[in-house]
């Protein structure tokens, strides 16, 4: 394909040339009124001229930085051999001629170089395969593994609590080097944890080897965390955050039930706004190799409700959402909620 480009360019050249040294020649052979000529000539030319910039795109397309000094050493033959021709236009009475005696004769000795080029260019962009993660998220109280709707498990401050639902979002996931230096992996990603789908984060990872933890936040950044700023999926709808309040996205709904004297009344643990982003460090070494590989995210629940601070739905309340102080202690003990396995 490379090949026939380059000749194409070439040939388009020459036409080029030779119509410019030989208009006079050409208009007399159009039995037009004289005013018509020129623009017959121009309309020619012009043509060529567009056939020479189509060449050159697709050419451009097709050659890689990898082959440029092929692409070079190719150019300058092709430059010579243009310019050695140049001086044979005025001897030849007709194009076809021309093109016979001149072009054809180094046909042979182009198509050589340019399947060289060609050749270049096909082993350079072999795909290379590129190295992925996959972090599986589960969930747990505790040492107790998350089942939905039980009364079975006991926070710091000694509510007793079931989990009917826990949505969120985690996003600008990073990977900690050796030096301390990050590497980013993901933008943001939706999670249902009665949702098996949205279990399984996979991202590519540009580079491999040894990491000393990961850096990750729930909820969104404020690029993102605007009404109507995600697609409208059913997902990001039910996470809007009232307009009235301030708009954008919940970063997480954590709801149940837990035991107060003889009542079972619920709880709804909400964080939004940007102010409240959670931004989550995890200290763990592993390494990644190239091809697939895999990590456990575990999120133990019980960690919202403690380290810095004791949260008490008897006393610091059983809805978060628009409590400013609420929000704040959740946000605070949601730094260390993850862990890797």
């Amino acid at each position: 394909m490379i090949s026939f480009l380059i000749v194409q360019i070439y040939i388009n050249f020459v036409i080029g040339l030779w119509l410019l040294v030989n208009w006079q020649e050409m208009t007399k052979l159009l039995r037009i009124h004289p005013l018509l000529k020129w623009f017959q000539f121009i309309d020619c030319f012009l043509l060529n001229v567009m056939q020479i910039i189509s060449a050159v795109r697709r050419f451009v397309t097709f050659v890689s930085y990898e082959s440029e000094s092929v692409f070079i050493g190719v150019f300058i033959v092709v430059f010579i051999s243009f310019k050695d021709d140049c001086r044979h236009f005025n001897g030849h009475p007709t194009l076809l001629t021309f093109v016979k005696r001149q072009l054809m004769k180094k046909y042979l000795a182009l198509a050589l170089l340019l399947i060289i080029a060609s050749c270049k260019k096909d082993e350079d962009t072999t795909p290379v395969e590129t190295s992925s993660l996959s972090l599986n998220l589960s969930f747990k109280s505790g040492s107790t593994p998350l089942l939905f709707d039980t009364i079975n498990y006991t926070n710091a401050a000694g509510n007793q609590y079931s989990v009917s639902r826990l949505q969120f979002y985690i996003s600008n996931i990073q990977l900690i080097k050796p030096d301390s230096s990050l590497v980013d992996i993901s933008d943001f990603s939706y999670v249902d944890a009665r949702v098996a789908a949205t279990l399984k984060i996979k991202n590519n990872i540009p580079v491999t080897g040894q990491f000393i933890g990961m850096k990750l936040q729930v909820g969104l950044d404020s690029a993102h965390n605007i009404s109507n700023a995600l697609p409208a999926t059913n997902e990001n709808i039910n996470m809007a955050w009232p307009d009235m309040m301030g708009g954008g996205y919940h970063f997480m709904k954590l709801e149940g039930s837990y035991i107060s004297g003889l009542s079972f009344p619920g709880y709804a643990m909400h964080i939004g706004r940007n102010q409240y982003l959670v931004n989550c460090v995890i200290s763990h070494s592993f390494t990644l190799s190239e091809g697939s590989n895999s990590l456990g995210l575990v999120m133990d629940i019980n960690e919202w409700y403690k380290n810095p601070a004791n949260y008490d739905f008897e006393v610091d309340g059983n809805y978060s959402m628009g409590v400013m102080a609420a929000m704040m202690k959740l946000k605070e003990n949601g730094s260390d909620v993850f862990m890797l396995q």
